[in-house]
């Protein structure tokens, strides 16, 4: 039986048997001394409607009438308070009834030998029995999850109860007069009862400590058949994903894992390559062991830490469990089956379907192969890229406090608690803009000091997803241009140029709408009144299309038109669309150049770079699916307070000018913004796959309230921006 459950049953059974021990005596006085009673429904009715509630709570020990397993198991620590709930408040009601003695009476009664109880619980509330009713019922039906007893408490017990407890005031008001006057003023009716609760506060926390730690979050059980064999594994459903145990799950398909306890990490062993997930984390690594290279992937959804063991959501993994194990695994999330059987190696074929859309790959450097040094860093690896400096330091212990500072074209990484191969460091040799390397000793830790060239610009240092290594990347002047001397350059910094980017166009045609329009003419049209408003309105700011007509423009033609203009913000200008998949969802998005951090901004990202397919050469954008695309990102770095800003303020005037609801800021890998040397947003301004959306992108009022959006916006941002440059200057 579910433990909550068995729990409830034991309570509900021994607290029935204390109640009537409390109560019996008031019984038997009651139903033959009565001096006055009240004829009113409220007599049977509440009773009545609690002993159905008790009725529905039986049911709901014995699942009946109750919410899904996946649902309970969900909610697994809202039980527990429910739980906590019938326990405290059912024993609250056997002190209430203790404390009665011969004045308890089932129904609204004076009796013969009537008392007004003011002691113990009564002291402080002077109906802790229809109090502790009403929250013990609750209790007691949240922590079964009875969809049907849950509603019953809140919208007919409760205030059955309520003017039942009414009409015993007036009748104890009616036979005690001073007394209960005086009583009155000193208690409560209800609420003074918490400060009473406060007091056995202790009780409740240890209860629920107890509770956690006997039964701590449920797991289900999924079936898993394989080759005709079948097994059970562990997993959570959360937000309509259905997490399950590697630990498990490894056993199940291969039957060899390694689970790292200080980093949360599991691998995953097959014969030719092994899987490594890590807890709380959105990679997926797959490892060749035949030559220890490595494939970086990013899912939409974090792993889970749960007991010791990485839940990982298993409608993103599959792909590349199959990729790794060179077996077949096909999941049924309506059934929770899920089917493995043997496959050659030839028929998998890398990422399947499942992933599409949804998984952005990420390739780092090869691993510099461990060795049994003492020390915790024991190599040092210098890689040069056509965009910057990767700098690897590699460690067998994760680095857990570091920092990093630029002096004098020096690069200094003060690592705390490390050890560092004296050797590792000599043996870099001048790379990329590394000029030389040393090591020294400072307050007893290790200073590591890069001489850097001239060329470079900004770092970054992060640790290494994979591995315990960090990765430090020192970007080149390509991509940042440093300016030496500001003050003197301030011309070249003014805001005189807005390039306006109309997307897709051409052979292109982007999404098209519900009725059938065309993303591309919606671009350009928003785009080419937005350009006329900044003619007429700034005329000392140039505009720059990257398209005035319906042509086909490549992407790097979209970066470099706007770099040679020398433009100071790009705005690329899109629809949205969700095809046929959701056509209720609607609302205008700004992109940040970031890698994806949601399953929907990379299925967005995608899309909108999926037409690099029509361009003559598309290869030219293969080397920004490695990790020059994070250095390109992270070179970006100096421009993103301004893009930010920007997006910023476009966010907050939409809803004042267009009447589509905003999705708000998000972050994604659009190639158009990777060749723009500038600060710079992409626009999603509705989805065409919603009618109401489409309406408005289609129509010239709705184009011009969307460029008044943006117009408006670009006032607000240059005033700022305006504000930053005469601050740098000054």
């Amino acid at each position: 039986m579910d433990p909550i459950n068995l729990l409830a049953a034991i309570n509900l059974f021994v607290n029935m048997s204390a109640n009537y021990s409390a109560a019996k005596t008031g019984i038997k006085v009651s139903l033959t001394k009565a001096v006055e009673k009240p004829k009113t429904y409220l007599q049977k009715l509440p009773p009545n409607v609690s002993a159905f509630v008790l009725i529905l709570v039986i049911a709901g020990i014995f699942n009946v009438g109750t919410l899904s397993e996946e649902i309970k198991s969900e909610y697994f620590y809202i039980r527990i308070i429910g739980l906590l709930l019938f326990i405290v408040f059912s024993w609250i009601q056997v002190f209430s009834f203790k404390s009665l003695k011969e004045n308890y009476a089932q129904e609204i009664v004076i009796l013969k030998k009537h008392n007004l109880v003011t002691t113990g619980i009564y002291k402080f509330i002077r109906h802790p029995q229809y109090l502790s009713q009403i929250l013990s019922d609750l209790g007691a039906a949240v922590a079964v999850m009875s969809f049907i007893a849950v509603p019953i408490v809140l919208i007919l017990e409760l205030p059955l109860f309520i003017l039942r407890a009414k009409i015993e005031e007036k009748l104890l008001e009616k036979h005690f007069k001073n007394e209960y006057s005086t009583y009155k003023k000193r208690s409560g009716f209800f609420i003074p009862f918490i400060g009473w609760l406060f007091m056995k506060l202790k009780l409740i926390f240890f209860l629920l400590i107890f509770v956690s730690v006997i039964f701590p979050q449920r797991l289900l059980k999924l079936d898993a058949a394989i080759d005709g064999k079948s097994a059970k594994i562990s997993f959570l459903p959360r937000k309509g994903l259905n997490y399950v145990s590697s630990k498990e799950l490894a056993s199940v398909v291969s039957g060899n894992y390694f689970y790292n306890d200080n980093a949360d990490k599991i691998e995953i062993k097959f014969e030719k390559k092994s899987i490594i997930f890590t807890a709380r984390n959105q990679f997926v690594i797959i490892k060749d062991r035949t030559n220890n290279e490595n494939e970086v992937f990013q899912i939409p959804v974090s792993t889970l830490l749960i007991n010791k063991d990485v839940f990982i959501p298993l409608e993103y993994s599959t792909s590349f469990l199959e990729k790794a194990a060179q077996q077949k695994l096909i999941f049924d999330p309506k059934n929770k089956i899920l089917s493995i059987s043997s496959s050659s190696p030839s028929a998998v074929k890398g990422i399947n379907s499942n992933a599409s859309g949804e998984i952005v790959e990420i390739k780092v450097p090869q691993k510099e192969a461990a060795t049994n040094s003492k020390f915790d860093v024991y190599g040092v690896t210098v890689d040069e890229k056509t965009n910057g400096t990767l700098v690897i330091l590699h460690s067998q212990k994760k680095i857990k406090k570091y920092s990093t500072s630029l002096m004098d074209n020096k690069l200094i990484v003060f690592l705390t608690g490390i050890s560092v191969d004296p050797s590792a460091l000599s043996k870099i040799k001048s790379a990329g803009l590394i000029k030389s390397a040393r090591s020294k000793y400072v307050s007893g830790n290790i200073q590591l000091e890069f001489t850097l060239k001239p060329g470079f610009s900004t770092y970054d240092a992060s640790e290494d997803i994979a591995s315990n290594d960090l990765f430090i990347s020192i970007h080149n002047d390509v991509l940042n241009p440093p300016v030496k001397d500001f003050s003197e350059e301030k011309d070249k910094w003014k805001f005189d140029v807005v390039v306006i980017d109309a997307g897709h166009g051409g052979k292109d045609p982007g999404a098209i709408g519900v009725t059938g329009v065309k993303e591309k003419d919606v671009n350009l049209a928003i785009a080419l009144k937005l350009g006329k408003l900044i003619k007429e309105k700034m005329p000392d700011v140039n505009v720059v299309y990257t398209r005035e007509d319906d042509r086909f423009i490549e992407l790097y033609k979209r970066g470099k038109i706007a770099n040679e203009a020398g433009g100071k913000l790009f705005i690329s200008i899109h629809c949205n669309s969700l095809g046929n998949k959701n056509r209720s969802t609607r609302g205008f998005e700004v992109y940040l150049l970031r890698p994806g951090r949601t399953k929907e901004a990379i299925e967005i990202a995608e899309f909108e770079n999926s037409v690099i397919k029509l361009e003559d050469n598309p290869e030219k954008y293969k080397q920004l699916t490695d990790e020059n695309f994070i250095l390109v990102s992270m070179a970006h770095s100096s421009y993103m307070r301004y893009s930010e800003k920007f997006s910023d303020v476009l966010n907050s005037n939409w809803g004042k000018y267009v009447n589509i609801p905003s999705r708000g800021i998000k972050q994604a890998g659009f190639y158009v913004l990777v060749g723009a040397s500038m600060p710079g947003v992409l626009v999603e301004s509705g989805f065409l796959s919603n009618k109401e959306d489409e309406a408005i992108l289609k129509s010239s009022k709705g184009q011009s309230d969307i460029a008044n959006a943006i117009f408006n916006s670009i006032k607000s941002y240059r005033i700022h921006y305006e504000k930053e440059l005469e601050a740098e200057v000054n």
